[in-house]
Formats: C-alpha cells, sequence, structure tokens
C-alpha cells in the first residue's frame, strides 16, 4: 500500500509537473530568444560606441582646426589693426592733399583773373599809345627861329 501511495503521488507529481515542464521550455526558449537580443544589442552598443568614439576624435580634431582658425583670425585682426593705422596715416595724408589741391585751384581762379586784369589793363594801354602814337604823328609843330633863341608854338 505505501508503494501504491507512493506510485500514486509519483503520477501526480509528474502530472503537475509537465505543465511546468512546458512552461519552462517556454520560458527556457524565450530566455534564449532574449540572450540572442540581448547579444545582438551588445553588438549594437558596440557599434555606436565605436562611432561615439570616432566623432569624439573627430570632434577633438575639429576642436583643434577651429583653435587654429581662432589664432589665424586673431593674426588677421592684428593685421588689419595695423592696416588701419597705416590707412588713418593715408587718410589724413589724402584730406591735406585734398586741401592743397583746393588752394591751387582757388590761387590758379585767382591768378587768371590776375592775368584777365592786366590783359585789359596791357589791352587799354595799347590803345593809349596807339592813340598817342597817331595824336603824335597827326601832330605838326612850328617852328621859328630866332637867333640865339628857339620858340616852339
Amino acid at each position: 500500500m505505501e508503494q501504491d501511495f507512493l506510485d500514486s503521488m509519483r503520477q501526480i507529481i509528474k502530472e503537475e509537473i509537465s505543465p511546468l515542464e512546458e512552461k519552462l521550455d517556454k520560458n527556457t526558449e524565450a530566455i534564449s530568444s532574449i540572450e540572442v537580443k540581448l547579444d545582438e544589442n551588445t553588438e549594437a552598443i558596440a557599434s555606436i560606441e565605436t562611432k561615439v568614439d570616432k566623432n569624439t576624435e573627430a570632434i577633438a580634431s575639429i576642436g583643434t582646426k577651429v583653435d587654429e582658425n581662432t589664432e589665424a583670425i586673431a593674426s588677421i585682426e592684428t593685421k588689419v589693426d595695423e592696416n588701419t593705422g597705416g590707412l588713418n596715416s593715408v587718410s589724413r595724408q589724402l584730406e591735406e592733399n585734398t586741401l592743397i589741391l583746393k588752394a591751387l585751384e582757388e590761387n590758379k581762379d585767382y591768378r587768371n583773373n590776375q592775368m584777365d586784369k592786366l590783359i585789359n589793363d596791357v589791352a587799354e594801354i595799347q590803345g593809349s599809345i596807339k592813340h598817342l602814337e597817331e595824336s603824335f604823328n597827326n601832330h605838326s609843330h612850328e617852328v621859328k627861329t630866332e637867333i640865339g633863341k628857339v620858340k616852339v608854338s
């Protein structure tokens, strides 16, 4: 009887364990599937980490280039500042030259006016001389001589 009892208990346990074994098999399959996916994700993460490392290196390289460009820009700014000083000097010289040219232009205009006046004065003098020459040429004098005296009338 004890053996029958034990056998029946074994049968009951087998019947109870059988669905659990099926569930355990399914869970084992699910765990295996999850492990495969985990492995795939681990590979994907490793690939992403590699890409992140490459991007980090690229960013560092870009940072270096930005630093170099910043230095170049600073050098250019220095040169621009130096040239600005030169341009200011040229600008002052240009202003001075412009003032000189204006003064020369005014002087030229004044000299031209003086020359025109002089030409008019010369023409007037020439007219006066011509008139005097005509008057002198058309002028006659009678000369009478007396002994010891010369009379001009």
